[in-house]
């Protein structure tokens, strides 16, 4: 995930859209990724990729420092066009890859950008669900593989995968959370996990009170958990994903 520097839009015209979709492809292909899904928001990107080689580091200093640099001058601007470095989280845990697609899928509807995540065209997900066609970057065909659930057919593993992006936008409806532009805070803690308490603190940015409460403890035994980055079995009410 990039971001834009104090939260400016950094994406926010066809132009610089355009731009950055244009370097990714040229990234992707140097360095080897395979890119499942992504989406470009006004203020932030998301990429979901596999590399064969250790080279994350290299290939996204390269993708916004380029982009920036563009950015700059078609903006008439000086300084740093990103917040920081970008954050990353590695997909290991059963389940996770899928979850995280579907974050991704739904950020345009849950920033009220769109109705239906088909209908946002800086996305993956028409795609995947095979109403368009991929970007060259874009390696639709196995990012199906990897968010269905069913050893079938591609075709009913897109329906498939369709059907569970319809079923969670409904219930995000539901719950009046369609402003929302990250994952709810029990799609990320895990008992037991620490990866997932520094994921929701660190990656998307949920305060230690907000844990506390999510996960029934204390905000200073959060803070503790924290620090010595561990999170107890049986620490609240979530038991995953």
């Amino acid at each position: 995930m990039g971001k834009g520097c104090r939260g400016q839009p950094i994406l926010n015209t066809d132009v610089d859209r355009e731009h950055f979709a244009h370097l990714l492809c040229s990234v992707a292909e140097l360095f080897d990724w395979k890119i499942y899904n992504w989406v470009l928001m006004p203020n932030h990107h998301h990429l979901v990729l596999e590399l064969e080689s250790e080279n994350l580091d290299e290939g996204m200093k390269r993708l916004h420092g380029l982009f920036a640099q563009r950015w700059n001058t078609r903006h008439e601007s000086t300084g740093h066009v990103f917040f920081r470095r970008f954050k990353n989280i590695p997909l290991k845990r059963p389940g996770y890859p899928a979850t995280v697609m579907k974050y991704v899928d739904l950020n345009p509807v849950r920033a009220g950008l769109c109705l239906r995540p088909e209908d946002w065209e800086w996305s993956g997900y028409a795609a995947i669900i095979g109403k368009r066609s991929p970007l060259p970057f874009h390696d639709a065909e196995n990012a199906v593989r990897i968010v269905s659930a069913l050893d079938d057919e591609p075709a009913a593993n897109r329906l498939a995968y369709a059907r569970a992006v319809a079923t969670r936008i409904e219930a995000d409806r539901n719950r009046g959370t369609t402003s929302s532009t990250r994952p709810l805070i029990d799609e990320i803690l895990v008992d037991g996990d620490a990866a997932s308490l520094l994921e929701a603190y660190e990656l998307w940015g949920y305060t230690s009170r907000e844990i506390a409460a999510a996960a029934q403890a204390s905000h200073v035994s959060v803070m503790k958990w924290i620090r010595e980055e561990r999170f107890p079995p049986q620490a609240g009410r979530r038991h995953g994903r």
